[in-house]
């Protein structure tokens, strides 16, 4: 009796030690690395490799509160609009605070059950949090990291192994250069001036 005692316990255990093996990434995503002044820089904060629970199950992001820390000298903080993994607007508190000191504070709490949880995130490794919109000011190397992570389950509990990205980017002067016009676009002009000049004549 004792040792089977013993071997459900090691049992447990291990299945314990194995779901805390993979540590929630939290990450700052960009489409590009280089941008002009005058741009807008779109940076999606997404979460993936999240940790799983005590029987082996990816968990489900119920909250989340973190600090994206952005130069202010580069970047203008624009605009942010949440992911919908949480829920929409009518289904999750969404709050957002940026400060002068170029710190963007964000929280998310969504107010639905596991079972409107699992149908949202349900076999997804990797999801978009929120999308933050800045304006680009100046020129210049920049860096966006987060600090001051927390996160919880559907049942109220914390992650506990939570990891995080740092990303970088690059401001250079000047507008985006405009396009020159296709080939199409010149042959056209051609036909039109050569049917000008039989007209004329």
């Amino acid at each position: 009796m004792k040792n089977t005692i013993k071997i459900i316990s090691g049992l447990l255990l291990s299945v314990m030690f194995a779901s805390s093996v993979n540590a929630t990434l939290f990450s700052i995503e960009l489409d590009q690395t280089d941008f002009n002044v005058g741009q807008t820089l779109t940076a999606n904060l997404v979460v993936s490799d999240i940790e799983k629970d005590s029987i082996g199950f990816t968990s489900l992001i119920a909250d989340f509160e973190l600090d994206l820390m952005f130069d202010n000298s580069l970047l203008s903080f624009d605009s942010l609009s949440f992911g919908e993994k949480l829920g929409d607007g009518l289904d999750s508190l969404q709050l957002d605070n940026v400060t002068a000191s170029g710190i963007l504070n964000i929280f998310e709490l969504s107010y639905l059950l596991y079972d409107e949880l699992l149908v949202l995130q349900d076999g997804i490794s990797k999801f978009t949090l929120a999308s933050i919109n800045f304006d680009i000011i100046n020129v210049g190397s920049g860096l966006f990291s987060l600090n001051n992570i927390a996160t919880g389950n559907d049942i109220g509990t914390a992650l506990t192994d939570i990891q995080s990205n740092s990303t970088s980017f690059i401001t250079t002067s000047g507008a985006t250069a405009i396009p020159e016009p296709t080939s199409v676009a010149l042959i056209l002009v051609g036909l039109m001036l050569v049917q000008v000049r039989r007209m004329i004549k």
